[in-house]
């Protein structure tokens, strides 16, 4: 009986002790959930303040956009309000100072009244043209850094033969593209060469070169002038930052900087004083065309090389082999660049600018001491006679200024098989 009582109460002692624990884990789980209900309630009030913290960003970038807008068209408005009256005020100065005056003084006058105007009025004009950065988003697509290159060149020679510097473009290569807007990167290049042409040296040098590099391409544009000091050199892109050389430097670099970055590139100098400067600018390498494995890429059914040492008569030929489908041309600056082109792509014509008829029988000569070029046609763009073109080897001579029509007729005898031009453009 005392044992079954005994057992009794080890049964009973064991069942308190499992109440006991089964009341711990209660209140244990009652703990946890109400812990969980607080962080859902705090993951809840976060969410809720990030929720507004975005809305209160997106709120103040918008104004702030809104902002740049309204102080680019501020800043515009205000150039081309100054603009109307200053046009006006220096043509009226400039027929003071061309009108006879006996009084030196009031010449005087009028010189110091004169030259304050032009500065006023280029000052308004930096002003329109900073004012232009802060426009629509670029138009970014596939482009010949070497086309716009040669375009800004261009523009650009005669102020330079002026001042007897050379200014020297890059040579052609074929397959480069870079990822750009073509109006912004012909200002960005306006800036550069005009700032190379304008504090260089009399007599100097700008040089233009286009590297492929591995995160991109780089324009580098040198020149020979006085330089800039190394502590110098991030003021030049501060707009209406003054020349070490004491002349006004304006907004050209300012503004070429920003459009650079706006195509995701950027520009930088290197200088240092007494050596001249160089100024780099950067862009994206467009990458190449995806082409299906199945078929491969259509092949032009007329290529060509052209030799012109004069941008403007490569542009000429360009603007008229584009009129014609299927024609890929291919540009150099000099017989050896030609011949390299002539011997890489084993073209159907050369095409040369001749200044005299040797030039013809030197390009003759040259493709024939290379055995696959030997049999390459020679379009000459001069004014020969029959007698002359046959013995300086040339198949087809055609006029200067090249007639549309004609250079389109020259190339269907080339390849029969071409299709009519889809237009003509006639000079």
């Amino acid at each position: 009986m005392s044992l079954a009582f005994i057992a009794l109460g080890f049964t009973a002692f064991g069942a308190v002790g499992l109440a006991y624990r089964c009341l711990s884990l209660a209140r244990r789980l009652r703990d946890c959930r109400s812990e969980a209900d607080e962080s859902a309630g705090e993951r809840d009030r976060l969410v809720a303040e990030l929720t507004a913290i975005n809305g209160v960003a997106a709120a103040a970038r918008s104004e702030t956009l809104a902002a740049r807008d309204r102080a680019d068209e501020l800043l515009a408005r205000a150039a081309r309000a100054a603009l109307e009256p200053l046009a006006a005020a220096r043509t009226m100065s400039a027929a003071l100072v061309a009108a006879p005056s006996g009084q030196p003084q009031q010449r005087r006058r009028l010189d110091i009244l004169e030259e304050s105007l032009a500065r006023a009025h280029a000052a308004c004009e930096d002003l329109a043209q900073l004012s232009r950065c802060g426009g629509p988003s670029p138009h970014l697509r596939r482009i010949d850094p070497l086309v716009v290159i040669d375009r800004v060149a261009a523009r650009y020679r005669s102020g330079a033969d002026a001042r007897r510097i050379e200014l020297r473009s890059p040579p052609p290569e074929p397959q480069m593209a870079v990822w750009a807007d073509a109006e912004r990167l012909d200002r960005v290049l306006s800036a550069v060469i005009d700032n190379a042409i304008r504090y260089n040296r009399e007599g100097g040098v700008v040089m233009i070169e286009a590297r492929r590099q591995s995160n991109g391409l780089a324009i580098l544009v040198h020149d020979s002038g006085r330089g800039v000091e190394e502590g110098r050199i991030e003021a030049l892109f501060d707009p209406f930052t003054a020349h070490p050389g004491g002349a006004r430097r304006g907004v050209g670099l300012a503004v070429a900087r920003r459009l650079a970055r706006s195509m995701g590139g950027d520009v930088r100098i290197d200088s240092a004083l007494g050596e001249g400067s160089t100024v780099t600018i950067r862009l994206k390498l467009a990458k190449p065309e995806p082409v299906e494995a199945e078929a491969a890429p259509p092949r032009p059914r007329l290529t060509l090389v052209h030799i012109d040492a004069d941008p403007v008569g490569r542009g000429v030929v360009r603007h008229h082999c584009e009129a014609v489908e299927g024609v890929a041309l291919h540009q150099a600056e000099t017989l050896e660049q030609g011949q390299a082109l002539a011997h890489d792509l084993k073209p159907d014509a050369v095409i040369v600018t001749l200044v005299t008829s040797r030039d013809a029988a030197d390009v003759r000569r040259a493709l024939d001491r290379d055995v696959s070029t030997r049999d390459t046609r020679v379009i000459a763009l001069a004014r020969l006679d029959a007698l002359t073109a046959r013995a300086s080897g040339v198949c087809e001579w055609l006029d200067l200024p090249l007639e549309g029509r004609a250079f389109a007729a020259a190339l269907m005898r080339l390849k029969p098989v071409m299709t009519e031009p889809t237009r003509v453009i006639v000079r």
